[in-house]
């Protein structure tokens, strides 16, 4: 899993109200696996499906092995067929009634033609845009929360500064105190985003 992944999912962490919150990751390369194999180690998320160009699958109960997952989709090139899961279409996997959805994929995947359809309480946008700026409206009347992209792929780019800062003073963080200032700082900014009303 990269660091940059490690570091995206901070902002939802703020948000979470209740222990195992279901999740829908679309898009399954090295940004999505990275966040399901984070996430399917964390007992405050159930992580139940995943897609990716091909389609998707979906596991009521859970994964518990997203390494699993990957080596599928290695030798096989799609997530789709695997052992256990039944398979959906990634817009089947956008509908899903879950409690976290998180379009790690493309752009555009949530418009006003199908916002009706998205049953999710939070959107935790990974990808670029996914979600168009003139659904913004239909979701919040739905009581969707919307974490937006430049909010969502803050962290990486904070670790990134953070480097910076300690290359310039010669002095090197232990990582313990590197995910300490990125919480702190993504905790604050989370808390504005939050707190500013369009």
């Amino acid at each position: 899993m990269s660091s940059k992944a490690n570091h995206l999912f901070q902002p939802q962490r703020t948000a979470e109200q209740e222990p195992s919150l279901t999740v829908a990751v679309q898009g399954f390369g090295n940004f999505g696996s990275g966040i399901v194999n984070l996430l399917t180690k964390d007992p405050n998320y159930r992580v139940i499906a995943v897609s990716d160009s091909k389609g998707g699958i979906l596991i009521e109960k859970g994964i518990e092995d997203a390494q699993k997952i990957v080596e599928h989709k290695r030798s096989t090139r799609s997530v789709i067929n695997f052992e256990g899961a039944k398979n959906i279409s990634n817009k089947e996997l956008l509908e899903l009634d879950v409690d976290v959805l998180i379009p790690a994929a493309l752009e555009n995947q949530i418009t006003r033609e199908n916002a009706e359809e998205i049953k999710t309480k939070v959107i935790l946008e990974l990808a670029n845009g996914p979600t168009t700026p003139d659904t913004d409206g239909s979701l919040k009347k739905k009581g969707v929360e919307l974490v937006p992209d430049i909010l969502a792929n803050a962290g990486g780019v904070t670790v990134s500064y953070f480097e910076w800062v300690q290359n310039n003073q010669g002095y090197y963080w232990k990582d313990k105190e590197v995910e300490e200032k990125l919480r702190e700082k993504m905790t604050g900014a989370t808390k504005e985003v939050w707190n500013t009303k369009l």
